[in-house]
């Protein structure tokens, strides 16, 4: 019985798809772990070859089990209880006895990003160009790579195809962003010396602004400098600086009522001229006795450490739990979090670029050439249309330098 498999993997730590000898695999890695369930040796065929370090998104393959009695759906549970974190199965589904993963597949789209700014989080998958790249001119060269042409002068040297004629149907650049900008919102990084400041202000989801940049746990301040709790480099409102003090309160600040305030061992502040006229100085019971509330309800501390006969701004009434939280009696339900928003505005899209490219197949290091050339194009190393003499040529010295693996996706198998 012949089954297909659908996975994702990340090949940072595989030597590509293919069984080689000495070295980790995921096709090895995807035998092994069907042959130790079902119990008998497993042959599996991908859909294509990867190079060492390149991912893929819904990859196929497909393998054939001599039951034809076979709970996919427990068998492709079963695999991701033993295959390392960086594959996973997302499904596993009988098919005719004639499909075949790699022939019968009639496209394949491959992914490779690249980011102009430094970016922690994108270090393992993006390839970090700092050069200025005009992508209208990359977009020119892409589009004569389209059509069936012979794309020897992309293909690693050495390879034993029996033909380099490929038909490419899409390719070109386009901005993306990745989840810790569009998700995260993570700010620019600092730019360099005399480099002009993004002129769009980072905004956060809720539309406040952050001089600092959004950041997921709050405000980044714009100098986040803090030696004693404070934020040195603000510029207050009454344009008196502020600084943390041992015991913290902040000198310099100018009262509405015009008294300055001191800390003192009770932690009353003397000197305050209330709105009532009436003086408070700290009880045993920590109450303030005297005080004239705005309901006209005196309070008394009680044992539980509950106010009684107060009335809540928000109408629902408090009781002490043993815990020492104060309960609430009544409460709206809270409506629940159907979609998470996008922190807009971290970075400029164009700091984050992506290429796409659709073929019917492809041939070894071909979209790692593909874009290192068409990278030349943006720096203005050569001329858009210089790809079609490139085509010609098929000398693969004449391309562009291969770009690093970690970058590339394989995204897409068409049937």
């Amino acid at each position: 019985m012949r089954y297909k498999i659908l996975l994702s993997y990340d090949g940072s730590a595989f030597c590509g798809w293919q069984v080689q000898p000495g070295v980790p695999s995921v096709q090895e890695c995807l035998q092994n772990a069907l042959s130790t369930l079902l119990g008998e040796e497993i042959a599996v065929t991908g859909a294509g070859r990867t190079d060492a370090g390149v991912h893929a998104v819904r990859y196929a393959a497909h393998f054939d089990a001599l039951s034809d009695r076979l709970d996919a759906g427990i068998l492709g549970y079963k695999l991701n209880a033993i295959l390392p974190s960086s594959v996973v199965v997302h499904e596993v589904t009988p098919v005719s006895p004639s499909f075949h993963a790699r022939f019968d597949a009639v496209s394949r789209t491959y992914m490779y990003f690249i980011n102009s700014l430094k970016d922690p989080f994108t270090e393992h998958y993006s390839w970090r160009c700092s050069w200025p790249l005009d992508v209208e001119a990359m977009n020119r060269a892409a589009s004569l790579l389209l059509g069936t042409h012979d794309f020897s002068c992309f293909e690693k040297t050495g390879g034993a195809n029996k033909t380099s004629i490929c038909t490419v149907t899409e390719a070109f650049w386009a901005p993306c962003s990745p989840t810790t900008v569009s998700l995260l919102g993570l700010p620019p990084a600092a730019p360099a010396p005399g480099a002009l400041a993004p002129e769009a202000e980072p905004r956060t989801p809720g539309g406040l602004s952050r001089a600092g940049g959004a950041h997921p746990y709050g405000p980044c301040p714009s100098l986040p400098e803090a030696s004693t709790g404070s934020f040195q480099g603000a510029a207050p409102a009454d344009g008196i600086p502020k600084q943390a003090s041992p015991s913290g309160t902040f000198p310099g600040a100018a009262p509405a009522d015009g008294i300055p305030r001191q800390a003192s061992p009770s932690g009353t502040f003397p000197g305050a001229a209330p709105a009532d006229g009436i003086p408070k100085q700290a009880s045993p019971s920590g109450t303030f006795p005297g005080a004239a509330p705005a309901d006209g309800i005196p309070r008394q501390a009680s044992p539980s450490g509950t106010f009684p006969g107060a009335a809540p701004a928000d109408g629902i009434p408090r009781q002490a739990s043993p815990s020492g939280a104060f309960a609430v009696t009544t409460q709206a339900p809270t409506p629940a979090l159907t979609s998470l928003p996008a922190a807009a505005g971290s970075q400029a899209p164009e700091n984050y670029l992506a290429f796409r490219v659709t073929a019917d197949r492809f041939l070894r290091n071909m979209v790692r050439a593909m874009v290192g050339t068409l990278i030349d194009v943006g720096r203005g190393k050569r001329s858009p249309e210089s790809m079609t003499a490139l085509l010609e040529s098929r000398d693969r010295c004449s391309a562009g330098e291969s770009v690093p693996a970690r970058a590339l996706f394989l995204v897409d198998v068409r049937y």
